[in-house]
């Protein structure tokens, strides 16, 4: 059984909930789920962000301060929507 993401899991919840009749319920969820869309985009973004700042940097200090780490890191907590495919940093 493959993991399901969490906006899948927040979206079928409010299905279940409209067909139950708690509107209220359900648009609750929606704005949890488009949220948590915003926020994984604006973490996609935040990571392009560093990686372009960071190649200003000296690869001593992009690799001193473990800028590729980073971007890594940014990405990948960035969700499986708006997540990107690794680009080596430097």
């Amino acid at each position: 059984m493959s993991e399901r993401d969490l906006c899948d899991e927040i979206s079928d919840e409010a299905d279940l909930c409209r067909n139950e009749g708690a509107e209220d319920i359900a648009d609750l969820l929606d704005e949890a789920r488009a949220e948590i869309l915003r926020l994984r985009h604006m973490m996609s973004e935040a990571a392009d962000c560093i990686a372009d700042w960071g190649a200003y940097a000296d690869d001593f200090f992009q690799k001193k301060h473990d800028l590729a780490g980073d971007v890594q890191r940014f990405r990948e907590n960035s969700g499986p929507i708006f997540s990107k495919p690794t680009e080596e940093v430097g």
